[in-house]
């Protein structure tokens, strides 16, 4: 088992925007998203020394979301499946050769302790 420990507050993958221009539409994400992928590219790039995996596995994703100075909710907005998206495609070319590779993830949120600036754990294993 691989684990990794990213200091980087967890932030949900957005719904793409299109924009059309030539009569072509054309899919993008907002700035705030691609400045946090690359921010994770950049820490796993660091942390991964080994070449990417190759092999099918399975990956577990903890996000420890920062919590806002006024909320009441219990857990962290919006569906857990969009903190996992940001975290399998900054691993792309990385950690595995692709995450078509990943054959199951469970992910989890929860707010941070406070004073927590939020992170993410990610635990992989060769899927049997």
């Amino acid at each position: 088992m691989f684990t990794l420990q990213i200091p980087v507050d967890p932030k949900p993958c957005p719904r793409p925007r299109f924009a059309v221009r030539g009569g072509h539409a054309r899919a993008y994400h907002d700035k705030k998203y691609l400045t946090y992928r690359h921010e994770l590219e950049e820490v796993l790039s660091e942390r991964w020394t080994d070449d990417p995996i190759d092999y099918p596995i399975v990956v577990t994703i903890v996000c420890m979301v920062q919590r806002p100075k006024t909320t009441k909710l219990p857990h962290p907005k919006p569906d857990v499946d969009n903190y996992a998206k940001g975290v399998l495609d900054a691993m792309n070319d990385v950690v595995i050769v692709d995450d078509w590779l990943v054959q199951r993830v469970e992910c989890e949120k929860f707010w941070a302790a406070p004073g927590d600036p939020g992170r993410i754990h990610v635990f992989i294993e060769r899927a049997e």
